[in-house]
């Protein structure tokens, strides 16, 4: 099942380059940067960390983290998938045990909060702890019905922490997971959205499967000023 996860969250951030406008989506931008802006808080406040680690090597992590400037992102990626098209995704497993309304929640569950948590492994247990310590999550109502998840990826450069959010909506209800992950998560990928080579080749090896329940939407630094 991890794996089963690791490669499905590696598919959707990977067909994620693909170019778009920014068109819809922009609560979702707009509550990702609220989220970092909380978390870069959260990092800066010795008592509140205080609360929850007093390990020397945590607190060293936390402190790198709070070193960097958050407040104006260089672009953001959105990714959102309704529930049909991530069950046709899934179905591609092989398996029709996505297909049961129950596990397939619980794996849309799954899918929400793992993101964060796939990138963060990558620096350890050590890292994986302290970027727990402030992560932020949030619940809300939504004024449009819709189901599905959503990826929002706040991307800072190379140099620092990127800040992935996740959402997970169902009907009218929206909860949002989000996390510093690791500056190298995304080594080798163009967050900038050049290319269409990766949807291209999905979309060959899945061409029973219907995309257009997958959105893609780029912001540039000067359109995340205006949200």
């Amino acid at each position: 099942m991890k794996k089963l996860i690791s490669l499905f969250l590696a598919f959707m951030l990977l067909l994620a380059v693909s170019p778009a406008g920014a068109e819809s989506g922009d609560l979702l931008i707009a509550k990702a940067l609220d989220a970092a802006e909380v978390m870069t808080k959260a990092a800066h406040s010795k008592e509140y960390v205080s609360l929850f680690t007093s390990g020397e090597e945590l607190l060293s992590l936390i402190d790198g983290i709070a070193a960097h400037d958050y407040s104006a992102p260089e672009s953001a990626v959105l990714i959102t998938i309704d529930d049909k098209t991530l069950q046709k995704l899934l179905a591609l497993t092989g398996t029709s045990d996505f297909l049961d309304e129950g596990i397939f929640n619980l794996m849309k569950d799954r899918l929400f909060g793992a993101l964060q948590n796939v990138f963060n492994a990558q620096g350890g247990t050590a890292w994986l702890a302290a970027t727990s310590v402030i992560a932020y999550s949030n619940a809300y109502v939504q004024d449009d019905e819709y189901s599905g998840i959503a990826y929002v990826i706040l991307n800072y450069g190379s140099e620092q922490p990127n800040v992935v959010c996740s959402f997970y909506m169902d009907g009218k209800v929206l909860r949002l997971s989000s996390a510093y992950v690791i500056s190298t998560a995304f080594d080798g990928i163009d967050l900038s959205g050049a290319t269409n080579t990766l949807k291209d080749a999905i979309a060959e090896f899945a061409p029973s499967v219907d995309l257009s329940g997958i959105t893609f939407t780029v912001y540039s630094a000067e359109e995340l000023k205006k949200l």
